[in-house]
């Protein structure tokens, strides 16, 4: 049986820092795994997810509060 598309993402190992890009030139490129990335209010990063075709990206993100923001 194929699986959902929209089923839960696994996560699996540790986090890899990255700095996304103000711009889609400078947009690094993610290959599959898990990444973590710091976001301000009102700013504005961009990923590249290649993807061929018939798939799809599939992007889970988690956001925490900002005390300071």
């Amino acid at each position: 049986m194929r699986p959902s598309a929209d089923a839960p993402v696994e996560l699996a190992g540790t986090p890899k820092p990255v700095v996304g890009g103000v711009s889609f030139p400078d947009a690094p490129a993610l290959k599959p795994g898990r990444y973590s990335d710091s976001l301000r209010p009102g700013e504005q990063l961009i990923y590249r997810v290649p993807a061929s075709w018939g798939q799809r990206p599939r992007i889970r993100a988690t956001l925490e509060t900002d005390v300071q923001g």
